[in-house]
């Protein structure tokens, strides 16, 4: 069964990641006259038209998003689970790196560069994939000790059984009279010792 809890968080940071990509993250206004320049994961859009020198911020959602979505359906694999999430926050993090150096390349003295909410999306996304996380770690435990349980009763079982088994036998044991006549030959009743009772 799809973890629900766990799944809800990677979807809504598959769907932060994907409204990213779509929006501007950041617009460069020049300071005196002349027209604004905004910045999407895959180009920069000016009046001359359309730069493709941040495509890498593009790169990083698209393997994120990809990450995100493909992680709701190993939930059969929780430790492979758990690996995925934690590559998705380092993607997350560079991608916040990456927009670093493309704001300190594209902006001067002339332009001021203003981030747009878009940019927020993927800090939220990474917030939802470490909930998501810190849920498959959790499920990880329940299942650990949910085995530990099911082996101790098992041993329990077993025994138990064992116990069983040996029981008729102690019962003869206990109720056998060594100090009885030889002319008892009749055979125990409470087990198949063959001894008299």
């Amino acid at each position: 069964m799809i973890q629900r809890k766990q799944s809800l968080f990677l979807l809504l940071a598959f769907i932060a990641t994907v409204v990213c990509l779509c929006l501007p993250i950041a617009e460069i206004a020049p300071m005196g006259m002349g027209g604004s320049i905004k910045l999407y994961n895959l180009c920069i859009v000016t009046s001359a038209g359309a730069s493709y020198s941040v495509c890498g911020l593009f790169g990083i959602l698209v393997m994120s998003a990809a990450l995100s979505l493909g992680t709701i359906f190993l939930f059969n694999n929780r430790k492979l689970q758990s690996k995925f999430c934690v590559c998705n926050l380092f993607l997350l993090i560079a991608w916040y790196i990456v927009l670093g150096v493309t704001a300190r390349n594209t902006s001067s003295v002339d332009f001021s560069f203003n981030i747009a909410f878009a940019a927020c999306l993927p800090a939220v996304a990474a917030i939802l994939v470490f909930m998501a996380r810190a849920g498959v770690i959790h499920d990880e435990k329940l299942v650990r000790a949910a085995d530990r349980i099911r082996e101790a009763l098992l041993q329990f079982t077993d025994t138990t059984k064992a116990g069983m088994l040996l029981l008729p036998s102690l019962r003869c044991f206990i109720a056998f009279n060594p100090t009885a006549s030889a002319s008892s030959s009749q055979p125990c009743s409470r087990c198949s010792c063959g001894r008299a009772p």
